[in-house]
């Protein structure tokens, strides 16, 4: 039984350094899809889910009471 406990004491540390968050400064922002439609301003009843990269551009992601995404507005890169 000690061995067992060892061995799973052992997987947990592993798991627990692997699952860790990226460092604070590191900044990932994940790439827009293809395909999603683009919009000038947010409906009311969408919620705000995160910002991706296209490009150049940085877009605000919102999702519709459906579910579906939506790109919204953008900043041009320095």
């Amino acid at each position: 039984m000690p061995k067992a406990l060892r061995l799973l004491a052992v997987l947990l540390f592993v798991a627990a350094a692997f699952a860790a968050p990226p460092a604070a400064n590191a900044q990932f922002i994940p790439t827009c899809y293809s395909g999603l439609p683009y919009y000038s301003y947010p409906d009311p009843a969408w919620t705000y889910s995160h910002k991706c990269k296209e490009g150049t551009k940085i877009w605000n992601v919102y999702i519709d009471f459906r579910g579906k995404w939506k790109l919204v507005g953008s900043t041009i890169l320095p």
